[in-house]
């Protein structure tokens, strides 16, 4: 589960076996192709309170977008919930 809000800030977490592993936030922003995130709290710690990830903006319209992760280059995909 993942939420990007409107505000610029962001809040998930990562499930393993219907068990919560880690749980993440900070603020996202958009700088030409790119989707910045600046990691404010995370637990357990695995990145390091304002440290920065980026990731490549590849498709985006009303109802999802898709990132290439700039770590692993994976592409991701997100839906809007309405």
């Amino acid at each position: 589960m993942f939420t990007l809000s409107p505000d610029g800030k962001f809040h998930g977490a990562i499930k393993k076996q219907d068990k919560i592993i880690w749980t993440y936030s900070g603020n996202w922003s958009v700088s030409g192709d790119r989707l910045i995130w600046v990691y404010k709290e995370n637990f357990p710690q695995r990145m390091t309170p304002g440290s920065k990830d980026d990731d490549e903006i590849v498709a985006v319209d009303d109802d999802e977008f898709i990132i290439q992760e700039g770590r692993s280059g994976m592409l991701s995909q997100f839906f809007r919930v309405r």
